[in-house]
């Protein structure tokens, strides 16, 4: 995850601020603070922690992205536990904390997403989705068929419709009948929550069940990267079956997404 605006134009505000991890903090990584009431050790309810979260509610008191890598080799160790009286002294990182920042993130494939075999050529099914009204929230999104065994590896398509219980609508058919070789990733259109983080909290990621519903983010932007830059993606020229790059093209094709904190530790909440 990498700076790429502030909604007010301000600069980057960069500050030391007290981290814990049980292994690593990495550069790029999105920070929330530890939650609860004071307790001796881990993040004790003061230091910055990794933002990522298998909830919708990642992200909660989020404060900035981390801009530097820091593991238990260093001095102080990344796991030192913060606590008031810790000898060692706690640890530190520097992270970039604007309440209104606006950070770009990959789509990763490393959470792409499995298809069922009840798959067609105008739709998919996604392998673990069943009948939840969050699965409504993959209307709109930015689908790329991303598995290079698949036989649609490169296309792109717009989802119009999720009425079915784990089933995708395009507003376009593949080039071929959807197959479990195939994978896809999927991009929540703009102004919407964006995916929830993915482990690493640099990218975003997938969840079979709730697509879209990280409750503390927001997608300012989309990209495609089809390997000659980025394009803002745009229903005029990239849906309707218009993307459908070689198996070359698509190894380099990636999906970007701009995104902010809705809940930041500072209290912009919109």
């Amino acid at each position: 995850m990498k700076w790429a605006y502030d909604l007010t134009g301000a600069e980057p505000i960069i500050s030391d601020i007290m981290a814990y991890d049980s292994a690593t903090i990495a550069q790029g990584e999105l920070l929330m603070q530890s939650a609860g009431s004071f307790t001796a050790g881990a993040g004790a309810a003061m230091a910055a922690i990794t933002a990522a979260d298998t909830s919708a509610a990642a992200a909660v008191n989020a404060i900035g992205i981390s801009l530097e890598t820091k593991t238990t080799a260093d001095s102080p160790s990344i796991a030192t536990a913060c606590n008031v009286s810790t000898a060692a002294g706690a640890c530190y990182v520097k992270a970039i904390i604007n309440p209104f920042a606006v950070y770009r993130a990959e789509v990763t494939t490393a959470a792409a997403l499995p298809i069922a075999s009840s798959s067609s050529i105008g739709s998919f099914c996604v392998t673990g989705a069943g009948a939840s009204t969050a699965m409504n929230d993959g209307q709109g999104n930015w689908a790329f068929f991303c598995g290079s065994a698949g036989p649609n590896f490169g296309s792109l398509r717009k989802v119009v419709n999720t009425a079915t219980a784990g089933t995708f609508l395009m507003d376009a058919n593949c080039l071929a009948t959807i197959t479990t070789a195939d994978t896809v990733i999927m991009a929540t259109e703009r102004t919407r929550p964006a995916g929830l983080l993915h482990t690493d909290a640099i990218s975003i990621g997938q969840s079979t069940i709730t697509l879209s519903v990280s409750l503390n983010t927001r997608v300012v932007q989309n990209y495609i990267d089809r390997g000659a830059g980025l394009e803002i993606l745009k229903a005029s020229t990239h849906a309707g079956g218009r993307v459908n790059v070689g198996a070359v093209q698509a190894k380099k094709t990636k999906l970007y997404q701009d995104i902010m904190m809705k809940d930041h530790l500072f209290g912009v909440d919109i």
